[in-house]
């Protein structure tokens, strides 16, 4: 059976800072990388991507899904023992890893210690910049409105929608091409902190993630950007109320 090889860590779609972060962890000799999302969201992709970018990348050991307790101890006794963890996860957000993790048994201190970074993420499909079309409904001007406000002032958004007859150039058979949204945090000093004391839910959320960095802004870029429509995001991920 034919096997595609890993695509490069910087064409799947991780802004360039955030790239830079990522980068920085996976060439530490330890720590635990999880990377969060429902099937089909992409997390393959990405932990096979962050191991070939990984200089010795035979040293680093990859967890298919932390699913059970053994397996979360599996996970944190490799840390411990001087090794790099890869693994995926299938939950909606990042901070909610932590909670899952706590409820598969891993101690918050061992776990704080162990966490290197955490991503959460979603691939939405990609409007054909040829068949779409800009999209001044009024629900698309308040969702974004928000936004516009804070982390994206300055910024002129430019939605766009799927044309009246589908898209030409997108054979139906044919693969349809899709884009990054995500949100993640580096387990720093002051994250350590927090999750060792057992901190959970919107406390971590709004502790760990800043202003415009959640997963629902992060397609909100794209949507401003022309890239998505509101339909294909509120498809793929929770709009907050």
């Amino acid at each position: 059976m034919h096997v595609a090889p890993a695509r490069a860590l910087d064409s799947i779609g991780f802004d360039p800072p955030d790239l830079a972060t990522i980068r920085r962890l996976i060439a530490a000799p330890a720590g635990l990388i999880v990377v969060a999302g429902p099937d089909g969201a992409g997390t393959r992709a990405s932990v096979e991507a962050m191991l070939q970018a990984r200089s010795g990348a035979a040293d680093a050991l990859v967890i298919g899904q932390l699913a059970a307790p053994a397996v979360a101890q599996l996970a944190l006794r490799a840390v411990e023992a001087g090794r790099l963890v890869l693994s995926r996860l299938r939950h909606d957000r990042a901070c909610g890893v932590l909670t899952l993790l706590r409820n598969l048994g891993a101690d918050p201190v061992r776990l704080a210690d162990a966490l290197a970074l955490v991503i959460a993420q979603r691939l939405l499909p990609q409007l054909c910049p040829l068949c779409s079309q800009d999209d001044r409904r009024d629900d698309v001007r308040r969702v974004l409105a928000q936004a516009t406000n804070t982390w994206l002032a300055g910024a002129a958004p430019r939605p766009r929608r799927q044309g009246p007859n589908g898209c030409a150039h997108e054979p139906r058979a044919a693969k349809i091409s899709r884009v990054l949204a995500y949100e993640m945090f580096e387990v720093d000093s002051r994250a350590r902190l927090l999750i060792g004391s057992g901190a959970a839910g919107v406390e971590l959320q709004t502790a760990l993630l800043g202003e415009g960095a959640t997963l629902w802004d992060s397609g909100l870029r794209l949507l401003a950007q022309g890239k998505v429509s509101l339909e294909a995001l509120r498809a793929s991920i929770r709009e907050p109320r």
